[in-house]
């Protein structure tokens, strides 16, 4: 085998290259790479381990010991790495230090995180505003008061870049001059929606940075958007839901929260029957199980609603943030 093919076997998997190697392998997702980079130094040692971690699925297993799968993989690796420098993008690993600390907490942080603009040190001031992509007037005014208070008391603002809430609160971070993360659904290539990409570019002159487990060439679907809540509110110490259905997309990133443990707030409707604000009416009313019940909560989520919120509502007003320290 030659130097150049043999390359990858002391490619540590504490690093970027590594990581998207073993995620460059089908039927390995982000639970099994930090089984493996655990435990393991070198993609040779994955290859040649007799026995692998507990958890690491066949099919996963089989692809692992494939040489030429594994090869193929670094490769694509390899061209990522290229281009991430090419593009003025960094590569920021689950093991390095700049790792955002509330992200490596929960239970699946992205191995990598694509990033482009600086995520500020203080990476535990960080709020996550979300709501829905056609909010009244009142849910804009509601987004605009709450980012100019917390952006004039020091915190970042997290949201995912979309039409509505997201762009609302983005669009006063930036006027402010606060620092504001916005989380994509695709590659920092993809940036979507078409309208926001000018409103990307001004996030990254302003000081914020965008933020992405996608790699490059990946477009934003429904999986990938779900991935990208996830992100948002394992970033922040908190989640504030401005407005939504209760069925609408945010609503999932209040889940995720709740299973990272995070504090969500909401804020309360002036006209509490209105489909717009009925999980702003229901999240700051009924009690976990209650809520549990109407959204159809299963397993871990409906677990944590049913005990953590047993007789308490699993968002605290809007208004409460501000006594909690923000």
């Amino acid at each position: 085998m030659s130097v150049v093919t043999d390359a990858w076997r002391n490619v540590s998997l504490k690093e970027p290259l590594g990581l998207l190697t073993l995620l460059g392998l089908p039927g390995v997702g982000g639970r099994t790479v930090k089984l493996l980079a655990d435990r393991l130094d070198v993609l040779g040692a994955v290859h040649e381990s007799g026995s692998l971690p507990a958890g690491v699925s066949s099919a996963a297993a089989r692809n692992l010991r494939d040489v030429d799968a594994v090869i193929a993989a670094h490769a694509r690796a390899v061209a990522i790495v290229a281009k991430a420098e090419e593009t003025g993008t960094r590569l920021v690993g689950v093991y390095d230090e700049s790792y955002p600390q509330l992200l490596a907490s929960i239970a699946d942080p992205p191995p990598v995180l694509f990033v482009k603009g600086s995520l500020r040190d203080d990476a535990t001031k960080c709020v996550a505003v979300v709501g829905t992509r056609k909010p009244s007037e009142w849910g804009c005014e509601q987004t605009r008061s709450f980012v100019r208070e917390v952006a004039s008391k020091g915190w970042t603002v997290v949201s995912g870049l979309a039409l509505g809430v997201d762009q609302e609160a983005h669009e006063v971070a930036v006027a402010t001059g606060a620092p504001t993360v916005a989380v994509l659904g695709g590659g920092l290539d993809r940036v979507s929606p078409a309208q926001n990409r000018a409103l990307a570019e001004s996030i990254l002159e302003s000081g914020g940075a965008l933020v992405s487990e996608q790699p490059f060439g990946v477009s934003a679907s429904k999986a990938t958007l779900v991935q990208r809540n996830r992100v948002t509110s394992g970033l922040s110490a908190a989640t504030v839901l401005v407005e939504s259905a209760l069925t609408g997309g945010s609503m999932q990133t209040v889940r995720f929260a709740v299973l990272q443990g995070r504090q969500v707030f909401a804020a309360v409707p002036d006209e509490p029957n209105h489909p717009s604000t009925d999980a702003l009416t229901r999240l700051t009313t009924l009690s976990g199980p209650e809520l549990a019940a109407v959204v159809k909560a299963t397993g871990e989520y409906e677990r944590r609603l049913r005990e953590e919120f047993r007789i308490s509502p699993v968002a605290l007003p809007l208004r409460a943030f501000a006594s909690r320290g923000a």
